[in-house]
């Protein structure tokens, strides 16, 4: 079944037109949010994310506050930041490759039955008061294992829906980011208020109805986009070991011989490793100034949210689009000087401002990201690609929460967060000095 945004004939793909994706950006082709909502399997995909990210958020800033508050320390808490990020960096790579010879329904519908079924037990556990920070080690672990194959499979269906035109697929990822990243702020908020008044196994059960919401509305998808949208794009797949690992090496190989690509992720695992350690830091942070209640660390990681929305829009409305080298080199530098400027003013209230001046960067790098990909990548690699690009994004989260937490254990959290500020800072140097970085377009 034809998308309303696809051409049926082979001139729906800017390849196949001979246009690269940096002439479809130059082009006319703008496409409104409401247009692309008509697109009625685009639509129901959307609605699944928005909702079921929601819901993420409960989990997401509850279980760390729950961890540093219950168990005595903001070490447990990292260690909570190690449990969710352990996964994809041991199965991310694999998980790509699967995406491209599987069918990304059942993929996907079983990834949410999955997380369902493992968020309600985590949220019967903890009403009946029987699980340690071990147990909830485990759940997070198993939560997070078939989440690893949720977002490759996503990202490799959004260039079908927009029939391979680059700055529909711009508008669909930034519809899609944007939407979700709108929940880390609604999420985040919502938690910190509710966990005043209701325990953390009822916000964690809601999670779970969202999951199976979630799974409701990707059969809705099966039923109106047909099975064609959802197949896998290799053709003839081998599903052996051999041909996983051979495909997992093309997917690496591609990142790395990639001029723009290749510079960037040789320094992202450390990058991506200190901004992930943010949250489970932050609570330390204002736990020591003694104004560290949950509404103002939800607040706080709402703010990063708004951030992402915000720089999502003004990638998306702006020049910035056609100037991606200046987003990529630029994204980290920004996120240090306003973690310095939070550190250096002593103020716990001076958290949600500069959340909000790291989320406003990391907004636009993730579009940016994201369309050049989609744009460079053949689609039947995209999926290895997207999943090597996670995985190598992810080689240090769980290293680096327990590495950070360790310097706010024995320092201070203020000290570990400005040793975050100088990674950011470092890093967005040594980006600045590639010019195949800086030049991309």
């Amino acid at each position: 079944m034809t998308s309303p945004l696809q051409k049926s004939g082979p001139e729906s793909s800017s390849e196949a037109t001979g246009q690269t994706g940096q002439e479809s950006l130059d082009g006319q082709g703008g496409i409104s949010y409401r247009k692309l909502l008509r697109n009625v399997p685009f639509a129901l995909l959307w609605l699944t994310l928005a909702q079921s990210a929601l819901g993420d958020q409960f989990f997401k800033v509850g279980v760390p506050w729950h961890a540093t508050q219950q168990f005595g320390n903001v070490f447990d808490g990292a260690l909570v930041g190690m449990a969710m990020a352990l996964p994809l960096t041991i199965f991310g790579l694999c998980s790509g490759v699967l995406v491209d010879r599987f069918n990304r329904f059942g993929l996907l519908l079983g990834a949410d039955l999955v997380r369902m079924a493992i968020t309600g037990a985590i949220a019967a556990a903890l009403a009946t008061s029987m699980l340690g920070l071990p147990g909830l080690l485990a759940g997070v672990i198993l939560l997070t294992v078939p989440s690893t194959l949720y977002m490759p499979a996503v990202q490799t269906i959004v260039p079908r829906l927009a029939g391979g035109h680059v700055p529909t697929i711009a508008r669909m990822d930034a519809l899609l980011m944007g939407s979700a990243t709108t929940m880390t702020v609604l999420g985040p908020s919502i938690t910190g208020l509710a966990l005043t008044v209701v325990p953390l196994w009822a916000l964690l059960g809601i999670d779970a109805v969202t999951f199976g919401i979630a799974a409701l509305l990707i059969v809705a998808i099966r039923v109106k986009a047909g099975g064609e949208m959802l197949r896998p794009t290799a053709a003839k797949p081998s599903r052996s070991l051999k041909g996983i690992l051979s495909a997992v090496r093309d997917g690496l190989r591609f990142i790395m011989t990639e001029r723009a690509l290749r510079a960037q992720f040789l320094v992202y695992p450390a990058l991506d490793g200190a901004q992930y350690s943010i949250v489970f830091i932050l609570p330390g942070f204002l736990l020591s100034y003694g104004d560290g209640g949950t509404v103002l660390f939800g607040a706080a990681v709402a703010a990063i949210g708004v951030g992402r929305v915000a720089g999502m829009f003004t990638v998306t409305h702006t020049f910035l689009l056609r100037r991606r080298g200046l987003v990529f080199v630029g994204n980290f530098f920004v996120q240090g000087l306003a973690i310095l400027v939070m550190c250096v003013g002593s103020e716990a209230w001076l958290a949600p401002l500069a959340m909000f001046f790291v989320g406003l960067p990391a907004g636009m790098a993730t579009v940016s990201v994201s369309t050049y990909v989609q744009s460079v990548v053949p689609e039947e690699m995209r999926g290895r690609v997207f999943a090597s690009i996670a995985s190598l994004s992810s080689a240090a989260m769980p290293v680096a929460p327990l590495l950070f937490g360790l310097v706010a254990t024995s320092v201070s959290a203020s000290v570990s967060l400005m040793c975050i500020a100088a990674t950011f800072i470092l890093g967005s140097v040594y980006l600045m000095t590639q010019r195949g970085v800086r030049e991309v377009l």
